[in-house]
């Protein structure tokens, strides 16, 4: 009995010593420079009217779309308007410097879940998808 309760205590100990190690590799993910560049960039977007602008402008048309499908979907000049709005949003400097961001932050983290899935054997991404599901 007093071996089963040691065993246990040693698991609980093994299993706060993994949160509190991963409590200190989230703060070292936040510090990153990936990470703070993003941030960076995401607050720079939010600040820039013309960003702001262009996006607002952009879903506006892409709710507009949404309920045009419903009706037969949108003429060719409102396609048009669309796929133009897509471009202006896309080439607002601090939306593509906010895309960039992303983009590394992306990439930085599909690096460190290689990392972790090479070292524990098993596809860590695919472990964190839920369950059942198709997509």
């Amino acid at each position: 009995m007093l071996l089963e309760k040691d065993a246990e205590t040693i698991l609980m100990m093994k299993d706060e010593d993994i949160l509190d190690q991963a409590e200190s590799f989230a703060h070292l993910l936040h510090n990153s420079s990936e990470f703070q560049a993003f941030l960076n960039a995401q607050q720079a977007m939010g600040r820039d009217s013309d960003a702001q602008r262009a996006i607002r402008d952009f879903q506006q048309m892409q709710q507009k779309a949404q309920q045009a499908r419903f009706f037969g979907g949108l003429k060719p000049d409102e396609m048009d308007r669309l796929r133009y709005l897509q471009k202006t949003v896309l080439e607002t400097p601090a939306v593509k410097k906010f895309v960039q961001a992303q983009e590394q932050l992306v990439g930085f983290f599909q690096e460190l879940a290689g990392i972790i899935s090479e070292t524990i054997e098993m596809d860590y991404s695919a472990a964190c998808a839920p369950a059942g599901g198709c997509c």
